[in-house]
């Protein structure tokens, strides 16, 4: 969700990570702080239980630029990826402002993909925001074989409507490309928003 607060001037712009469980996104904001400049970034927030898996939700803040003087600051949310959503959880998809798709790269994953980007699209259309900005981020690469990742990508968005970045989330290799991507869609529909107003 789109906040700019009065007292500290700053516009939260919240991007989140959706995909099946094991996919990868907690490898990938893991990576993003690893790689990120720490003066621009707060630290990572991953509650796990004993066997490693998501609780709730990975958090990182992350400051990028600024939109019409006032500061931009990333929300990166990470989602688990069980497909019972608490309440809590479907929350985090109300108002966000770009998703990022992390799909799993290995063949047999292929239908567990499919099924969770459905499962995206239909909360996205249920909370009434079906345009917002998606990108693929075609993950763990280096399995062994790995679906082609042009045929991965065809597969999971046809109408080719979704950038995609290939990812080894460990190595840090296109997570930093990625959320590049959907921070520019983000931001650049917030300013497209900001002219509207203005213009009223």
């Amino acid at each position: 969700m789109t906040e700019a607060g009065r007292a500290v001037r700053e516009i939260a712009t919240r991007i989140v990570y959706w995909g099946p469980r094991g996919s990868g996104k907690t490898a990938t904001l893991r990576s993003l702080s690893e790689r990120l400049d720490p003066e621009t970034r707060g630290p990572l927030l991953a509650p796990s239980d004993e066997d490693g898996r998501t609780l709730l939700m990975d958090f990182l803040s992350v400051e990028m630029g600024a939109l019409d003087g006032i500061p931009v600051r990333l929300h990166l949310v990470g989602l688990p990826g069980d497909s019972r959503l608490a309440e809590d959880t479907l929350t985090m998809l109300r108002g966000a402002d770009g998703f990022v798709f992390v799909a799993d790269s290995a063949a047999d994953r292929r239908a567990e993909n499919r099924a969770a980007l459905e499962s995206l699209r239909r909360h996205l259309v249920a909370t009434g925001q079906p345009d917002r900005p998606v990108v693929l981020q075609l993950n763990r690469r280096d399995v062994a074989g790995a679906v082609p990742a042009e045929e991965l990508a065809a597969e999971l968005a046809p109408a080719g409507d979704h950038e995609w970045f290939e990812t080894v989330a460990p190595e840090g290799r296109g997570v930093v490309e990625a959320l590049t991507a959907i921070a520019a869609r983000a931001i650049d529909r917030l300013s497209a928003a900001a002219e509207e107003r203005s213009g009223a």
